[in-house]
This record gives C-alpha cells, structure tokens and sequence, in this order.
C-alpha cells in the first residue's frame, strides 16, 4: 500500500493546476530572461552579432597578412618563393613598423541599430505595441 500511495502521489501533483502554472511560469522566466540576456549583449557589444563582427575583420587581417608575406617574399630575388616553408622563403629581415596591425573595429551604430530593433520586436511581441 505505501508504495502504491508513493507511485499516485506525484502523478496526483503532476495533474493538479498548481503544478500546470508553475511549470508555465518557470518556462516564461526562462524565455524572459534569455531575451533580456540578449539584448542586454547587443547594447554592450558583447552578443553574437559583435561576434560575426570581430571574425570578418580576423578574415580582413588574416588576407592582408597573407598578402604582405607574399609582397615581401617576392621582393627578395633570392628567395625560392616557397609559401610555408621557411628555407624556401625570404631570409631578409623586417621593419617591424611594415607588418600589418591587426585592427578591430567597433562599429557602435550597426550594434545599437540591431538592439534597437530587436528592443522594438520584443515591445511589439510582448505588449501589441510598436516602441
């Protein structure tokens, strides 16, 4: 019998209305709060879209790296032009103030025009009114 009541009673709890609304509730604070999360990152730069922002300009510096290797390298008619290989590339030293720097742009208009706009869709979701 006890182990007949220990199996119902949280089956019983599972049915009941109580147990329903909590369970909504706790998802809708979870929903709430990542939104917020978002776009709380989007205001400070910090989000997904700040992210895809910094990897182009990676790309951007990775291509002007790769060009300036291959500019220097063919500069030196000694060199055997070998890309990669280090006896098969150029042996001459480097101005240091010649090597690319790697420059990250913070573009703040394009990051608060995305929080604006996603701030505008949650107002609308959320109460039926455009912010």
């Amino acid at each position: 019998m006890l182990t007949t009541l220990i199996r119902r009673e949280p089956l019983d709890n599972l049915m009941t209305f109580r147990f329903a609304a909590a369970v909504f509730i706790t998802l809708l604070l979870v929903v709430a709060d990542t939104i917020v999360e978002h776009l709380l990152e989007s205001f400070a730069g910090t989000g997904f879209e700040r992210h895809l922002q910094f990897l182009e300009n990676v790309q951007s510096y990775e291509r002007q790296f790769r060009e300036f290797i291959v500019d220097t390298d063919r500069a030196d008619p000694e060199s055997l032009h070998i890309f990669g290989v280090r006896e098969g590339m150029s042996q001459r030293s480097v101005n240091p103030e010649a090597v690319p720097k790697f420059e990250d742009t913070l573009n703040f208009r394009r990051d608060f025009n995305i929080a604006a706009v996603e701030t505008n869709h949650l107002c609308f979701c959320i109460f039926g009114i455009n912010a």
